[in-house]
């Protein structure tokens, strides 16, 4: 049985480890894996950032992006349908991610997950945390195009 360790940058390490997964850390110690196109059921390339978050760094952020862009045209359909998948699915969060309301440029949508681990974690719920957040945010794009065409 895995033993509960304080949850620390260095155990998110260990998951990504344990995941098989390359990585980059950024300044502040957080973590971002790039997949490759075709990875995923849609072919689109996904970037997923694994992050220590919250106040006291105990809440284990994973937040999926990737390179499916849609119009502003597109923005209404796009939250009708991302409110249709928050109504029928638990997993993952999504959003359209606008970056300046004032601007007619494409926006992306995120998928996210949070998990708390403030009494702690061990690296194989962080590794299957993890992997549920981008496999799930893959169902929500291929959800997208194969049953809306977007």
């Amino acid at each position: 049985m895995p033993k509960v360790e304080p949850f620390t940058r260095e155990l998110i390490e260990r998951a990504l480890g344990r995941g098989g997964e390359r990585y980059l850390k950024d300044p502040d110690g957080d973590f971002m894996v790039m997949y490759a196109p075709g990875a995923s059921r849609t072919g689109l390339t996904f970037m997923m950032n694994l992050i220590a978050g919250g106040q006291k760094h105990e809440i284990f952020v994973v937040v999926a992006h990737c390179d499916k862009r849609f119009p502003r045209a597109q923005w209404p359909q796009v939250l009708t349908l991302i409110n249709e998948w928050h109504r029928t699915k638990r997993w993952p969060k999504v959003y359209l991610d606008v970056e300046d309301l004032s601007k007619d440029e494409p926006a992306g949508v995120v998928a996210e997950g949070q998990l708390d681990c403030e009494t702690g974690a061990f690296p194989e719920l962080l590794t299957d945390f993890y992997k549920g957040v981008i496999g799930t945010a893959d169902s929500f794009f291929h959800w997208l195009k194969t049953e809306h065409g977007l």
